[in-house]
């Protein structure tokens, strides 16, 4: 029998993304970084009014099957998001690493404003997550940003905010945030989920002008020890020898990186600790600065 294939619509993933965030940092809170219960209660609310931004008319011809079907179970069941991660095939290892992502975002954030309140920082892929929104709220000194390529998640993300009340980040394009950073008008990256969607050699092209012009970032990219098996934008041990090569001061972001990734690896095991399946295939490494 062949497996029907299921059409997204433009937000459906990011949709799935932010509605099962918030039933993830519950079910694993002891095995992430700490997430504050005045940005936890930012999510639920975040939550519920994107659930109330598709409801409307004009927004809800750009769900697709699974973004209709998750509004659907969303507006019958209030658990209905707990439900799919505790029974869902692999939503358990999903909504894990959808909470370590999330969570050591708001570390990495937390610790740059403790340094400097006024950073201006983009969150570069970013969906429908309230990330950037949840951060400038709780923190009014900074300068937020949001990259995405999806022009109806700019439209949903200032819709939410809007009717929140709260900041609404500015959506710029990478090309914008170059500029910004070449005038020291942007000093802070985080880019969860992204690169791996980019060719490789766009990834490093992105990495480089990062690490030349902007001083703090936490980025994410996939790897893979076997070569055999690694996807074509997937970082394998040969590949990361030829990143080194072409990266200044790689040695630095090569132990931070080594850090990050035993902290992300603590994290599923402590977790999971029956489960290797997330080893057995591309897993996610963090550069940061």
């Amino acid at each position: 029998m062949v497996p029907r294939k299921i059409d997204f619509g433009p937000i459906d993933i990011p949709l799935s993304c932010t509605l099962f965030l918030e039933p993830a940092l519950r079910r694993w809170a002891r095995n992430i970084a700490p997430v504050s219960g005045e940005i936890t209660e930012f999510i639920h609310d975040w939550n519920l009014c994107i659930i109330e931004t598709l409801k409307m008319p004009e927004n809800i011809n750009i769900l697709g099957p699974l973004g209709k079907r998750l509004m659907r179970g969303t507006t019958r069941f209030t658990n209905y998001t707990s439900l799919c991660i505790a029974r869902a095939p692999d939503a358990e290892m999903q909504s894990l690493h959808y909470a370590i992502r999330f969570s050591e975002s708001v570390k990495f954030l937390g610790d740059k404003i403790n340094e400097n309140p006024c950073i201006k920082f983009v969150d570069l892929g970013c969906g429908l997550s309230p990330l950037a929104t949840a951060i400038a709220s709780t923190h009014t000194r900074t300068v937020p940003y949001c990259i995405d390529t999806q022009p109806q998640i700019a439209d949903i993300y200032g819709q939410a905010t809007k009717t929140m009340g709260v900041c609404e980040p500015e959506f710029i394009t990478w090309d914008d945030a170059r500029n910004l950073a070449t005038n020291k008008k942007l000093d802070t990256v985080v880019a969860m989920g992204v690169f791996p969607y980019m060719d490789r050699k766009e990834q490093i092209a992105r990495m480089k002008f990062i690490n030349e012009n902007i001083p703090k970032f936490l980025i994410e990219a996939k790897y893979n020890s076997n070569e055999k098996i690694a996807a074509e934008t997937t970082f394998t041990p040969r590949r990361l020898g030829r990143l080194k090569l072409e990266i200044a001061h790689a040695e630095t972001i090569e132990t931070t990186m080594i850090k990050n990734s035993l902290r992300y690896l603590h994290s599923y095991m402590s977790a999971l600790a029956t489960s290797r399946a997330f080893l057995e295939r591309d897993h996610s490494i963090f550069f940061s600065r």
